[in-house]
């Protein structure tokens, strides 16, 4: 990147630069840009850079723009900026300012537009081109800010939840996180009664949580309990049920037949084989569920009113 034809500096303030750089091939062409513009020495800007992490804000903006490449180039909303210069990964926090600073930089080289709601729009070539060479580093930091951002999907959510969609679908595969994230996501499309959009989501998580966990870790257990209402709500009664079975059965080993995650599951496994036409054994299990949580829970409680469903069945 650096020649020794065009800036006066040693193999060693040129490596040094380098480095402190992280080798990111935009910061570099920014800096030689910044040296030939300047007139300044290697020695001097290498200085420059070492005086404070300001400067390095100043002298180059390739950071956030490549944080932004591992995004959906479109619509990039301004609280994922704002959380990520708070979040740097072992470095220190970047005030309002030079976030600013930074992309406004980015604004005047065209490399970014905002758009009237303080989104941001990254052109499909530059995305290509930086995201092809962008570190590691970043796309933990981008998978992970949008796991902590992105919001269960529910009635109250569902605007962010939209909005931060294709971002959810853009970000990497660190497998532990990403089966996290894919939890929230396929929730939105639940809510939203899209079955189809929902299964391999839900899929996909159960997989990932089966590979790392096994297959009788309570999130695993979680992740095909809510497979298999996705499938119910297809029609898919009998694939829902061998989630079901499967589900209730390891919890019933695992936490006892009267803990409340397994009463759940025996409730959804009722409904699963009253829908089914299997109205006996429906019957006698929802007897048991709503037995189990009087008990547990009080005859009052909500969970306890399944019996409207029995009465329903009953007749």
């Amino acid at each position: 990147m650096f020649s020794a034809h065009i800036f006066i500096g040693t193999p060693v303030e040129l490596s040094s630069i380098s480095s402190q750089l992280e080798h990111l091939p935009l910061s570099l062409a920014q800096a030689a840009a910044f040296i030939q513009e300047t007139s300044t020495t290697v020695a001097n800007y290498l200085q420059l850079l070492c005086e404070s992490d300001k400067n390095v804000v100043r002298l180059f903006i390739s950071e956030p723009l490549f944080f932004m490449s591992l995004l959906d180039r479109q619509c990039i909303p301004t609280q994922f900026l704002s959380y990520y210069i708070k979040q740097r990964e072992n470095k220190e926090p970047l005030s309002d300012w030079e976030l600013t600073e930074a992309l406004g930089a980015l604004k005047a080289y065209s490399l970014v537009t905002e758009d009237n709601y303080g989104d941001y729009d990254m052109h499909r070539l530059i995305q290509l081109l930086t995201s092809n060479s962008t570190y590691n580093r970043f796309r933990k930091e981008a998978l992970m800010m949008v796991l902590n951002l992105y919001p269960y999907g529910t009635y109250k959510t569902q605007a962010t939840c939209a909005a931060y969609l294709s971002h959810a679908n853009a970000v990497g595969d660190e497998a532990e996180a990403k089966a996290s994230l894919l939890h929230c996501v396929a929730a939105y499309p639940r809510f939203e009664g899209q079955w189809d959009d929902a299964e391999p989501l839900d899929i996909k998580e159960m997989a990932i949580r089966k590979g790392l966990l096994g297959e009788e870790h309570p999130s695993t257990l979680t992740s095909m309990a809510n497979l298999a209402s996705t499938l119910w709500n297809q029609g898919w009664w009998e694939e829902a049920e061998k989630l079901e079975v499967q589900v209730m059965e390891t919890r019933k080993m695992k936490l006892g037949a009267d803990h409340p995650d397994t009463v759940t599951s025996m409730n959804n496994l009722a409904y699963t084989w009253n829908s089914m036409d299997k109205k006996t054994v429906a019957i006698d299990l929802m007897q048991l569920c709503i037995h189990l949580r009087e008990i547990k829970l009080g005859v009052d409680h909500p969970h306890t009113r399944s019996v409207l469903a029995l009465d329903s069945w009953q007749k």
